[in-house]
């Protein structure tokens, strides 16, 4: 398998990742945004950073032959060994 195919693999699983952490931040942005508002200002800072990293990625495995995102889900990867990859 080359490169281009390992890509193919693994950027579907960062997509998701991502957008699993930009949810997890507006939660808590939203959490902090009375006590806290300047902590919730870089975490709502932090899911803007997420969607531009969320289009890259999309492109990526656009241009990768990977096919584009739908509904948000990529379905066509399986993880064998069952584990994070970071």
């Amino acid at each position: 398998m080359n490169d281009l195919e390992k890509l193919r693999i693994i950027l579907p699983h960062w997509i998701e990742h991502n957008q699993g952490h930009g949810t997890e931040f507006s939660q808590w942005s939203k959490k902090l945004e009375g006590d806290y508002p300047e902590i919730s200002h870089l975490l709502t800072h932090a899911v803007q950073a997420l969607q531009d990293a969320q289009s890259a990625l999309e492109k990526a495995m656009d241009m990768a032959g990977g096919g584009k995102i739908k509904d948000g889900h990529h379905h066509s990867h399986h993880h064998s060994q069952g584990h994070h990859h970071h």
